[in-house]
Protein backbone atom coordinates (compact mmCIF):
# COMPACT_ATOMS: atom_id res chain seq x y z
CA UNK A 1 0.00 0.00 0.00
CA UNK A 2 1.25 3.47 -0.76
CA UNK A 3 2.70 5.54 2.04
CA UNK A 4 1.68 8.94 3.28
CA UNK A 5 3.51 11.52 5.33
CA UNK A 6 1.97 14.32 7.33
CA UNK A 7 3.12 17.88 7.63
CA UNK A 8 6.79 17.72 8.56
CA UNK A 9 8.23 19.06 11.75
CA UNK A 10 10.29 22.24 11.50
CA UNK A 11 13.44 20.26 12.27
CA UNK A 12 13.02 17.96 9.30
CA UNK A 13 15.02 18.41 6.15
CA UNK A 14 12.06 20.02 4.45
CA UNK A 15 9.29 21.98 6.12
CA UNK A 16 7.31 22.26 2.91
CA UNK A 17 3.67 21.30 2.73
CA UNK A 18 4.66 19.12 -0.19
CA UNK A 19 4.82 16.28 2.32
CA UNK A 20 1.06 16.18 2.08
CA UNK A 21 1.50 14.51 -1.30
CA UNK A 22 0.40 10.93 -1.52
CA UNK A 23 3.21 8.63 -2.68
CA UNK A 24 2.34 6.07 -5.33
CA UNK A 25 4.33 3.77 -7.56
CA UNK A 26 5.85 5.59 -10.51
CA UNK A 27 3.56 3.72 -12.86
CA UNK A 28 0.51 5.21 -11.17
CA UNK A 29 1.46 8.73 -10.23
CA UNK A 30 -1.01 10.92 -8.38
CA UNK A 31 -0.52 14.64 -7.87
CA UNK A 32 -1.88 16.89 -5.15
CA UNK A 33 -5.00 18.51 -6.52
CA UNK A 34 -5.47 22.23 -6.66
CA UNK A 35 -7.46 23.70 -3.79
CA UNK A 36 -10.50 24.39 -6.00
CA UNK A 37 -11.09 20.68 -6.69
CA UNK A 38 -14.16 19.40 -4.88
CA UNK A 39 -13.92 15.85 -3.57
CA UNK A 40 -14.70 13.90 -0.45
CA UNK A 41 -11.85 13.40 1.98
CA UNK A 42 -10.65 11.64 5.03
CA UNK A 43 -8.43 13.34 7.57
CA UNK A 44 -5.27 12.44 9.39
CA UNK A 45 -4.41 14.05 12.70
CA UNK A 46 -1.07 14.70 14.32
CA UNK A 47 -0.80 16.48 17.62
CA UNK A 48 1.71 18.43 19.61
CA UNK A 49 1.10 18.31 23.35
CA UNK A 50 1.17 21.59 25.18
CA UNK A 51 3.59 21.92 28.07
CA UNK A 52 2.23 22.70 31.51
CA UNK A 53 1.29 26.36 31.49
CA UNK A 54 -1.25 28.82 32.82
CA UNK A 55 -4.72 28.76 31.31
CA UNK A 56 -4.52 30.05 27.75
CA UNK A 57 -6.84 32.73 26.43
CA UNK A 58 -8.49 32.45 23.03
CA UNK A 59 -5.94 34.90 21.62
CA UNK A 60 -3.14 32.74 23.05
CA UNK A 61 -4.57 29.73 21.23
CA UNK A 62 -4.87 31.67 17.97
CA UNK A 63 -1.25 32.76 18.26
CA UNK A 64 -0.12 29.17 18.88
CA UNK A 65 -1.87 28.01 15.71
CA UNK A 66 -0.57 30.99 13.72
CA UNK A 67 3.03 30.41 14.79
CA UNK A 68 2.76 26.74 13.78
CA UNK A 69 1.42 27.67 10.34
CA UNK A 70 4.22 30.14 9.69
CA UNK A 71 6.76 27.35 10.20
CA UNK A 72 5.83 26.12 6.73
CA UNK A 73 6.64 29.39 5.01
CA UNK A 74 9.87 29.40 3.01
CA UNK A 75 11.90 32.30 1.72
CA UNK A 76 10.93 33.26 -1.81
CA UNK A 77 7.29 32.20 -1.49
CA UNK A 78 4.28 34.13 -2.72
CA UNK A 79 1.82 34.04 0.17
CA UNK A 80 -1.90 34.61 0.43
CA UNK A 81 -2.51 36.70 3.54
CA UNK A 82 -5.85 36.08 5.21
CA UNK A 83 -8.15 38.41 7.09
CA UNK A 84 -9.38 38.35 10.67
CA UNK A 85 -8.06 38.15 14.20
CA UNK A 86 -6.24 34.83 13.72
CA UNK A 87 -4.76 35.82 10.36
CA UNK A 88 -3.47 39.01 11.97
CA UNK A 89 -1.22 36.89 14.19
CA UNK A 90 0.14 35.19 11.06
CA UNK A 91 0.93 38.52 9.40
CA UNK A 92 2.57 39.81 12.58
CA UNK A 93 4.80 36.72 12.76
CA UNK A 94 5.79 37.07 9.11
CA UNK A 95 6.78 40.68 9.72
CA UNK A 96 8.88 39.62 12.70
CA UNK A 97 10.71 36.92 10.72
CA UNK A 98 11.39 39.32 7.85
CA UNK A 99 12.80 41.85 10.27
CA UNK A 100 15.19 39.33 11.83
CA UNK A 101 16.22 37.99 8.42
CA UNK A 102 14.89 34.49 9.05
CA UNK A 103 12.63 34.95 6.02
CA UNK A 104 13.61 36.70 2.81
CA UNK A 105 12.06 37.63 -0.51
CA UNK A 106 8.48 36.71 0.32
CA UNK A 107 5.59 38.48 -1.37
CA UNK A 108 2.18 38.78 0.23
CA UNK A 109 -1.16 38.94 -1.55
CA UNK A 110 -3.61 40.42 0.99
CA UNK A 111 -7.29 39.49 1.08
CA UNK A 112 -8.53 42.79 2.52
CA UNK A 113 -7.61 46.43 2.97
CA UNK A 114 -7.23 45.74 6.69
CA UNK A 115 -4.62 43.04 6.06
CA UNK A 116 -2.92 45.21 3.46
CA UNK A 117 -2.52 48.04 5.98
CA UNK A 118 -1.11 45.71 8.63
CA UNK A 119 1.34 44.10 6.19
CA UNK A 120 2.56 47.46 4.89
CA UNK A 121 3.16 48.65 8.46
CA UNK A 122 5.43 45.60 8.91
CA UNK A 123 7.27 46.21 5.61
CA UNK A 124 5.99 43.01 4.01
CA UNK A 125 6.26 43.33 0.19
CA UNK A 126 2.79 43.11 -1.36
CA UNK A 127 1.24 42.30 -4.71
CA UNK A 128 -2.11 41.36 -6.25
CA UNK A 129 -3.46 38.38 -8.19
CA UNK A 130 -3.15 40.32 -11.44
CA UNK A 131 0.63 40.34 -11.04
CA UNK A 132 1.02 37.07 -9.10
CA UNK A 133 -1.75 34.70 -10.22
CA UNK A 134 0.13 31.70 -8.80
CA UNK A 135 0.33 31.61 -5.00
CA UNK A 136 2.48 29.06 -3.19
CA UNK A 137 0.71 29.07 0.15
CA UNK A 138 -2.25 30.86 1.69
CA UNK A 139 -2.78 31.05 5.45
CA UNK A 140 -6.07 32.22 6.91
CA UNK A 141 -8.44 31.70 9.79
CA UNK A 142 -11.90 30.13 9.74
CA UNK A 143 -15.19 30.69 11.52
CA UNK A 144 -16.21 27.03 11.45
CA UNK A 145 -14.37 23.79 10.62
CA UNK A 146 -16.28 20.54 10.10
CA UNK A 147 -14.85 16.99 10.40
CA UNK A 148 -13.99 16.91 6.67
CA UNK A 149 -12.18 20.27 6.95
CA UNK A 150 -14.87 22.17 5.09
CA UNK A 151 -15.16 25.73 6.33
CA UNK A 152 -17.40 28.68 6.97
CA UNK A 153 -15.42 31.88 6.46
CA UNK A 154 -16.12 35.53 5.93
CA UNK A 155 -17.48 36.84 9.21
CA UNK A 156 -14.68 39.38 8.92
CA UNK A 157 -16.31 40.61 5.71
CA UNK A 158 -13.57 39.60 3.24
CA UNK A 159 -15.04 36.36 1.88
CA UNK A 160 -14.84 37.27 -1.83
CA UNK A 161 -11.17 38.22 -1.84
CA UNK A 162 -10.34 35.37 0.53
CA UNK A 163 -11.92 32.81 -1.76
CA UNK A 164 -10.23 34.24 -4.85
CA UNK A 165 -6.77 34.24 -3.29
CA UNK A 166 -7.10 30.89 -1.55
CA UNK A 167 -8.47 29.16 -4.64
CA UNK A 168 -5.38 30.39 -6.52
CA UNK A 169 -3.04 28.86 -3.93
CA UNK A 170 -1.21 25.56 -4.23
CA UNK A 171 -1.68 25.00 -0.51
CA UNK A 172 -4.24 26.52 1.84
CA UNK A 173 -3.54 26.19 5.56
CA UNK A 174 -6.21 27.21 8.03
CA UNK A 175 -5.40 28.34 11.56
CA UNK A 176 -8.02 28.23 14.28
CA UNK A 177 -8.68 27.57 17.93
CA UNK A 178 -10.77 24.61 19.02
CA UNK A 179 -13.91 26.70 19.51
CA UNK A 180 -14.27 26.74 15.71
CA UNK A 181 -14.85 22.98 15.43
CA UNK A 182 -18.41 21.98 14.53
CA UNK A 183 -20.12 18.72 13.60
CA UNK A 184 -21.76 20.38 10.59
CA UNK A 185 -21.40 23.75 8.88
CA UNK A 186 -23.80 26.26 10.35
CA UNK A 187 -23.71 24.29 13.58
CA UNK A 188 -22.35 27.17 15.65
CA UNK A 189 -25.58 29.09 14.98
CA UNK A 190 -23.43 32.09 14.11
CA UNK A 191 -23.45 33.92 10.80
CA UNK A 192 -22.79 32.25 7.45
CA UNK A 193 -22.18 35.30 5.23
CA UNK A 194 -23.40 35.87 1.70
CA UNK A 195 -22.03 38.87 -0.20
CA UNK A 196 -24.66 40.57 -2.37
CA UNK A 197 -24.75 43.64 -4.58
CA UNK A 198 -26.30 46.73 -3.03
CA UNK A 199 -28.97 46.95 -5.72
CA UNK A 200 -32.20 45.42 -4.37
CA UNK A 201 -30.40 43.72 -1.49
CA UNK A 202 -33.69 43.14 0.31
CA UNK A 203 -34.93 41.12 -2.67
CA UNK A 204 -32.01 38.73 -2.26
CA UNK A 205 -32.33 38.64 1.52
CA UNK A 206 -35.92 37.43 1.18
CA UNK A 207 -34.92 34.85 -1.43
CA UNK A 208 -32.13 33.51 0.79
CA UNK A 209 -34.51 33.27 3.74
CA UNK A 210 -37.02 31.37 1.63
CA UNK A 211 -34.35 29.08 0.18
CA UNK A 212 -33.43 27.68 3.59
CA UNK A 213 -36.75 27.86 5.41
CA UNK A 214 -36.60 24.12 6.15
CA UNK A 215 -33.33 24.67 8.03
CA UNK A 216 -34.98 27.37 10.14
CA UNK A 217 -32.69 30.07 8.78
CA UNK A 218 -32.88 33.73 9.72
CA UNK A 219 -31.41 36.17 7.18
CA UNK A 220 -30.16 39.55 8.39
CA UNK A 221 -28.44 42.43 6.65
CA UNK A 222 -25.09 43.04 8.34
CA UNK A 223 -24.76 46.51 9.82
CA UNK A 224 -21.90 48.46 11.33
CA UNK A 225 -21.65 50.10 14.73
CA UNK A 226 -23.38 53.15 13.28
CA UNK A 227 -26.39 51.06 12.31
CA UNK A 228 -25.75 51.56 8.60
CA UNK A 229 -25.26 48.61 6.21
CA UNK A 230 -21.77 47.11 6.38
CA UNK A 231 -19.97 47.71 3.07
CA UNK A 232 -17.26 45.29 1.92
CA UNK A 233 -13.98 46.27 0.29
CA UNK A 234 -15.76 45.57 -3.01
CA UNK A 235 -18.63 47.96 -2.15
CA UNK A 236 -21.16 45.19 -1.62
CA UNK A 237 -23.45 44.31 1.28
CA UNK A 238 -23.47 41.13 3.36
CA UNK A 239 -26.53 39.09 4.27
CA UNK A 240 -25.80 36.88 7.27
CA UNK A 241 -27.62 33.55 7.46
CA UNK A 242 -28.23 32.09 10.92
CA UNK A 243 -29.09 28.38 10.79
CA UNK A 244 -31.14 26.75 13.51
CA UNK A 245 -29.79 23.38 12.35
CA UNK A 246 -26.53 22.51 10.53
CA UNK A 247 -26.61 22.69 6.74
CA UNK A 248 -27.54 19.24 5.42
CA UNK A 249 -25.63 19.47 2.15
CA UNK A 250 -23.04 22.22 1.85
CA UNK A 251 -22.35 21.47 -1.81
CA UNK A 252 -25.99 21.79 -2.79
CA UNK A 253 -26.42 24.87 -0.60
CA UNK A 254 -23.43 26.60 -2.15
CA UNK A 255 -24.66 25.86 -5.65
CA UNK A 256 -28.15 27.18 -4.88
CA UNK A 257 -26.85 30.37 -3.29
CA UNK A 258 -24.46 31.06 -6.18
CA UNK A 259 -27.34 30.61 -8.61
CA UNK A 260 -29.17 33.68 -7.31
CA UNK A 261 -28.73 36.78 -9.45
CA UNK A 262 -27.15 39.50 -7.36
CA UNK A 263 -25.21 37.11 -5.13
CA UNK A 264 -21.49 37.77 -5.40
CA UNK A 265 -20.06 35.03 -3.14
CA UNK A 266 -20.89 32.88 -0.12
CA UNK A 267 -18.93 31.84 2.94
CA UNK A 268 -18.90 28.08 2.33
CA UNK A 269 -15.29 27.10 1.59
CA UNK A 270 -15.67 23.48 0.56
CA UNK A 271 -12.73 21.14 -0.07
CA UNK A 272 -10.28 24.01 -0.19
CA UNK A 273 -8.16 23.51 2.94
CA UNK A 274 -4.97 21.49 2.61
CA UNK A 275 -4.56 21.39 6.37
CA UNK A 276 -6.14 22.89 9.47
CA UNK A 277 -3.98 23.76 12.45
CA UNK A 278 -6.09 23.82 15.61
CA UNK A 279 -4.87 25.06 18.96
CA UNK A 280 -6.59 23.85 22.10
CA UNK A 281 -5.85 23.73 25.77
CA UNK A 282 -4.13 20.34 25.33
CA UNK A 283 -1.86 21.45 22.49
CA UNK A 284 -1.81 21.97 18.74
CA UNK A 285 -3.36 19.53 16.26
CA UNK A 286 -2.59 19.42 12.55
CA UNK A 287 -5.47 17.93 10.60
CA UNK A 288 -4.49 17.23 7.02
CA UNK A 289 -6.50 15.87 4.14
CA UNK A 290 -5.01 12.70 2.72
CA UNK A 291 -7.67 12.01 0.12
CA UNK A 292 -7.10 15.04 -2.09
CA UNK A 293 -5.69 13.72 -5.33
CA UNK A 294 -6.74 13.85 -8.94
CA UNK A 295 -5.42 11.40 -11.50
CA UNK A 296 -4.02 12.76 -14.73
CA UNK A 297 -6.63 12.40 -17.42
CA UNK A 298 -4.41 10.19 -19.56
CA UNK A 299 -4.22 7.70 -16.69
CA UNK A 300 -7.90 8.09 -15.90
CA UNK A 301 -8.86 6.68 -19.27
CA UNK A 302 -6.65 3.62 -18.86
CA UNK A 303 -7.62 3.01 -15.24
CA UNK A 304 -11.35 3.40 -15.78
CA UNK A 305 -11.29 1.01 -18.74
CA UNK A 306 -9.22 -1.51 -16.78
CA UNK A 307 -11.44 -1.42 -13.71
CA UNK A 308 -14.85 -1.22 -15.35
CA UNK A 309 -14.30 -3.10 -18.58
CA UNK A 310 -15.72 -0.17 -20.53
CA UNK A 311 -14.38 0.06 -24.06
CA UNK A 312 -14.29 3.81 -24.30
CA UNK A 313 -13.87 6.82 -22.04
CA UNK A 314 -14.37 10.27 -23.51
CA UNK A 315 -11.56 12.34 -22.02
CA UNK A 316 -12.99 15.56 -23.44
CA UNK A 317 -16.23 14.95 -21.58
CA UNK A 318 -14.33 14.39 -18.34
CA UNK A 319 -12.26 17.53 -18.83
CA UNK A 320 -15.29 19.69 -19.58
CA UNK A 321 -17.56 18.20 -16.94
CA UNK A 322 -18.44 20.45 -13.98
CA UNK A 323 -18.48 17.33 -11.81
CA UNK A 324 -15.59 16.50 -9.53
CA UNK A 325 -13.37 13.43 -9.51
CA UNK A 326 -12.43 11.06 -6.71
CA UNK A 327 -9.66 8.50 -6.41
CA UNK A 328 -10.06 5.68 -3.88
CA UNK A 329 -6.56 5.46 -2.42
CA UNK A 330 -6.62 1.77 -1.50
CA UNK A 331 -7.23 0.48 -5.02
CA UNK A 332 -6.86 3.63 -7.15
CA UNK A 333 -10.39 3.18 -8.49
CA UNK A 334 -11.53 6.29 -10.27
CA UNK A 335 -15.01 7.57 -9.42
CA UNK A 336 -15.86 10.40 -11.83
CA UNK A 337 -18.97 12.49 -11.58
CA UNK A 338 -20.91 14.50 -9.08
CA UNK A 339 -21.60 12.44 -5.97
CA UNK A 340 -20.04 9.37 -7.62
CA UNK A 341 -22.68 9.17 -10.35
CA UNK A 342 -20.98 8.32 -13.63
CA UNK A 343 -21.67 7.37 -17.19
CA UNK A 344 -18.67 5.03 -16.99
CA UNK A 345 -19.61 3.14 -13.85
CA UNK A 346 -22.86 1.23 -13.52
CA UNK A 347 -25.65 2.82 -11.54
CA UNK A 348 -25.53 -0.11 -9.15
CA UNK A 349 -21.85 0.40 -8.42
CA UNK A 350 -21.96 4.15 -7.88
CA UNK A 351 -25.06 3.87 -5.72
CA UNK A 352 -23.51 1.01 -3.76
CA UNK A 353 -20.36 3.01 -3.07
CA UNK A 354 -22.12 6.23 -2.12
CA UNK A 355 -24.69 4.56 0.14
CA UNK A 356 -22.60 1.87 1.85
CA UNK A 357 -19.22 3.57 1.89
CA UNK A 358 -17.66 0.37 0.57
CA UNK A 359 -15.73 0.41 -2.70
CA UNK A 360 -17.46 -2.06 -5.01
CA UNK A 361 -14.11 -3.08 -6.55
CA UNK A 362 -11.74 -3.68 -3.66
CA UNK A 363 -14.40 -3.94 -0.90
CA UNK A 364 -12.41 -1.59 1.33
CA UNK A 365 -14.23 1.21 3.16
CA UNK A 366 -14.36 4.61 1.53
CA UNK A 367 -14.93 7.83 3.45
CA UNK A 368 -17.51 9.58 1.29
Amino acid sequence: MASLSLLPSPSSSSSSLSSLHYTTPSSSRLTLRTPSLNLRTRTKISSIKAQSAPVLTQDDLKKLAADKAVEYVKSGMVLGLGTGSTAAFVVAKLGELLKTGELKDIIGVPTSKRTEEQARSLNIPLSVLDDHPHIDLAIDGADEVDPLLNLVKGRGGALLREKMVEAASDEFVVVADDTKLVDGLGGSKLAMPVEVVQFCWKYNLVRLQEMFKDEGVEAKLRTGEDGKPYVTDNFNYIVDLYFENPIKDGYAAGKEISGLEGVVEHGLFLDMATAVIIAGKTGVEVKSKIFRYRKKMEDVSHMTQRKTGQDEVNIDVLLESPAWNVIHIECNMFFPGDRYQSDYITDHCSTYASVTGICCYCKIAMLL
